[in-house]
């Protein structure tokens, strides 16, 4: 069976608040896809060079055995050296962290993936050797700065952007197998170091006197999410209404929302980095975790997330997409679906804040505010990625759902942007229509 294929017959889905097929490829994946992983295990490098080749999806002309592959595809060649260290390492034990992406969720999986050996004092090393994707990495602050001193690495770490590094015949280089893969496992380690990360910070900071125990991670404060995730605002007000307490993580120092979620009984978030936040929440039983969904791609990482903390957690379609989009896309467009309808029903969940949602002015309006944006980024594709292929299944069932949703204009090809009016197939389909007037008069 392909993997992500969803082209199978499919058993009913686990998943009551995704579309059908996106909710049948989903169970595929918590089944077996994405799985935990045993028996990690290092190895050790003396008179290397480490290269750092980036991101590789077909790394032709390589051999594997001399590549050290992180979280997506990140690739570092390691091959034996016997020069002089200049820039690099003549003598000492160190440990090969991986790559540090400016990226929030994978930074924080990915950058602590190796970190294993040395979380909680376990392997004694002189130094942390990571290669930046991003040069703005290579003094990171704020919570990059501030995880990397959780899993007790920030006094010990040498970052180096696009250059190689020798570790001479003196020294050792200890490489540890990756403890996390975004869309294939997790492990036991990977849970430790961040059980590690949580001690400390619980450790420095104080309890609030007053901590609520239903919270909303929210885009809306991040500036490019406020302009571009159309709808945005009506999901805070959602949960505000229902008694969450909405909260922007990025706002937050890592200790404050680490000790924040230690007491939260009821977690919200939309999908993406905000959400892979869960992971620094102690293991509570009873609680309830609910991803907003923002795309038709099935959401490999936070499931592996989930499955790693032992969380069932509700994910909920609450997004339309009248376009083929890439995962990595910036523009998205949330809605009140049917599944979103259905998870707020089945909550016994006030939807006043979607009042509005469903009348001919308000799909005009917010259909008009994604176009707007998805052009400017992109014109007038459609694409996807390659590996996004197998799994679009769940994209064409979104963008049919969409195009439902949205027929007068999608479907229809009623004029929806000024410039329409402006074409020449307006006045065609204008002079085609008076034209059928005029005859069927006669």
């Amino acid at each position: 069976m392909n993997r992500l294929s969803g082209n199978e017959a499919h058993p009913a889905s686990d998943y009551p608040y995704l579309r059908p097929t996106k909710g049948a490829i989903q169970n595929e994946v918590r089944g077996g896809i994405a799985h935990r992983r045993e028996g990690l295990t290092t190895t050790e490098f003396t008179g290397v060079r480490l290269s750092p080749l980036g991101q590789l999806s077909r790394p032709f002309g390589y051999s594997p055995d001399l590549l050290l592959v992180d979280d997506n595809d990140f690739c570092t060649l390691c091959e034996s050296c016997d020069e002089t260290p200049t820039p690099g390492f003549e003598t000492g034990v160190y440990l090969f962290g991986g790559y540090l992406r400016k990226i929030w969720g994978h930074f924080m999986m990915g950058g602590t993936g190796r970190l294993w050996p040395v979380a909680g004092g376990g392997q004694k090393v002189d130094g942390v050797i990571f290669f930046a994707h991003d040069a703005e990495l290579l003094a990171p602050g704020g919570n990059y700065l501030e995880l990397l001193k959780l899993a007790g690495v920030a006094d010990k770490m040498h970052i180096f952007f696009n250059e190689d590094i020798v570790v001479g015949p003196e020294a050792t280089l200890i490489v540890p197998e990756i403890s996390f893969e975004h869309d294939k496992f997790h492990s036991d380690e990977c849970s430790a170091t961040f059980d590690f990360i949580r001690t400390n910070a619980l450790k420095h900071t104080p309890a609030a006197e007053h901590s609520p125990e239903k919270v909303f991670f929210t885009r809306s404060g991040l500036k490019n999410a406020a302009s571009d995730e159309v709808n945005l605002r009506l999901l805070d007000r959602f949960f505000s209404d229902n008694g969450y307490t909405v909260v922007s993580p990025e706002k937050l120092s890592l200790s404050e929302m680490v000790r924040l979620l230690a007491g939260v009984r009821e977690f919200a978030s939309v999908s993406g980095s905000t959400a892979h936040n869960i992971v620094f929440a102690p293991p509570m039983a009873d609680r309830r975790v609910t991803i907003i969904e923002r795309h038709a791609w099935v959401n490999t990482f936070q499931t592996n997330i989930n499955l790693m903390c032992g969380i069932e957690a509700h994910m909920v379609d609450a997004f339309r997409m009248p376009v083929f989009s890439t995962s990595q896309g910036f523009v998205f467009l949330y809605g009140f679906t049917d599944e979103l309808a259905a998870y707020a029903r089945d909550m016994r969940m006030d939807v006043s804040a979607f009042a509005s949602c469903g009348s001919i002015s308000s799909r005009r309006r917010e259909l008009r505010r994604y176009l707007r944006r998805y052009r400017r980024y992109y014109g007038n594709s459609q694409a996807l990625e390659p590996w996004e292929v197998e799994g679009a299944a769940s994209l064409a069932e979104a963008v049919v759902e969409a195009r439902e949703y949205y027929g007068r204009w999608l479907v229809e090809l009623r004029p929806l942007l000024w410039f329409d009016y402006l074409t020449p197939r307006f006045y065609l389909r204008a002079a085609k229509r008076l034209m059928r007037r005029i005859f069927s008069r006669t």
